[in-house]
């Protein structure tokens, strides 16, 4: 049975009166070699996910700590907004009360005028 497998030989087929043989070893050197060569890809992509779980903890901490300061820098952008509107609220009513009491001013002015312009009452003249 020339074409037939054997667990341990290839046959490949006749030439020049010869049966060429495939030593499974053969083979298996192949196939080995073809893993090597995968090797370096195999091992770089190892490191890397082995440097990916060393670093997760301290990634996680530094996503934690980062959070944390964004919340305090939006609670204090907050503070200072609410701040910044209380003064814009007092500076509006400094202004109100300012223009109020400037026009109630020139009335007073003119009220202290007209009286200036008449003659007071003489209470001796009888």
């Amino acid at each position: 049975m020339p074409g037939a497998l054997h667990p341990f030989f290839l046959f490949a087929p006749l030439t020049s009166g010869g049966v060429r043989l495939m030593n499974f070893r053969t083979c298996q050197a192949q196939a080995k070699k073809k893993e090597i060569e995968k090797q370096p890809e195999q091992v770089i992509l190892s490191e890397e996910t082995a440097i990916d779980e060393y670093f997760k903890p301290i990634d996680k901490n530094a996503q934690i700590l980062t959070d944390m300061q964004l919340e305090k820098e939006e609670k204090q952008m907050k503070e200072m907004l609410q701040v910044m509107r209380g003064q814009i609220q007092m500076q509006r009513e400094i202004e109100t009360r300012k223009a109020e009491a400037s026009a109630v001013e020139p009335v007073d002015t003119q009220a202290s005028a007209t009286t200036a312009e008449v003659p007071p009452k003489q209470e001796n003249a009888k």
